[in-house]
């Protein structure tokens, strides 16, 4: 039996989520090896404007416009997050989020990601698999917008030969 738009739809207090705004940049992880007690602590800043936060999940859930089917919705999502909504494949817990209002200019915004990225791996080398990116949209057009990148970029050495979680 199809599920309805209607049955879809969440409600709107679902989507009250005081870390981000409209214009947010937002740096997926498919694979990012972050311990639970880091995870507890989230958001975490690195620099002004520039958070490891909890992955909103509910944006990949409402990546489309507002009357999109789910299979919209699914489509966009795994374009931007590869195997979204394949069984048995969670999303990460952690992504990146650099402000829409920070003093980083818009154009630099990838750079400083893979800087804290090339940082982090250069402090413990990790495991790190990198799926999309987008601009935090809004409920009534889809949070994930319309200018998302799939990535899809991986570490490709682990110096301590496993794919441990950091530890912090």
């Amino acid at each position: 039996m199809k599920n309805s738009n209607k049955d879809l739809k969440m409600k709107q207090s679902d989507y009250t989520d005081s870390n981000f705004k409209r214009g947010d940049k937002c740096y997926l992880f498919t694979r990012f090896p972050f311990s639970f007690e880091l995870i507890s602590q989230l958001p975490l800043t690195i620099y002004p404007g520039v958070h490891f936060i909890r992955t909103p999940e509910y944006a990949l859930k409402q990546s489309s416009h507002i009357n999109a089917s789910h299979e919209e919705h699914v489509a966009w999502a795994g374009w931007i997050y590869p195997a979204y909504g394949l069984p048995g494949i969670s999303v990460c817990e952690v992504c990146l989020k650099i402000d829409y209002d920070t003093p980083i200019p818009n154009e630099a915004k990838n750079l400083w990601f893979w800087m804290a990225v090339a940082a982090l791996y250069l402090v413990k080398p990790l495991f790190i698999n990198i799926g999309g990116a987008f601009i935090y949209g809004d409920q009534e057009h889809g949070f994930l917008g319309r200018e998302g990148e799939r990535l899809d970029y991986r570490s490709n050495i682990c110096l301590d030969g496993r794919a441990d979680e950091f530890p912090g």
